[in-house]
């Protein structure tokens, strides 16, 4: 996801509005995602992208209760993919993801 994209889903303003205390959060965030992810760089026709880095890819969650059904469905294609390219390498193929219960639809 481009980070452009990734500050319009955390509804950020552009970086260029920002104000003083905008930026210090834009700082932590970046901070954030050089732990979580991988920085693509961009190619002649391409913008640059962060993906989510492998020792992560464990709690990812397709079905985050956020997504869009477009999002949802381009999640479960690229969790398929990654099925397939893991078996292809010998490793266990992955399996259905159940969304998580929130603790507040969880029975008391």
């Amino acid at each position: 996801m481009p980070h452009s994209d990734l500050l319009k889903k955390l509804s950020l303003r552009s970086e260029f509005d920002m104000e003083d205390e905008d930026q210090e959060y834009l700082a932590r965030v970046d901070a954030i995602l050089a732990k979580v992810a991988v920085f693509k760089q961009p190619g002649a026709t391409t913008k640059g992208l962060y993906e989510l880095k492998e020792e992560y890819y464990e709690q990812y969650c397709p079905y985050f209760y956020h997504y869009t059904k477009q999002d949802q469905s381009k999640a479960e294609e690229q969790r398929q993919a990654r099925a397939k390219q893991s078996s292809k390498s010998g490793e266990s193929p992955l399996t259905s993801v159940v969304p998580r219960v929130l603790p507040c639809f969880r029975p008391p």
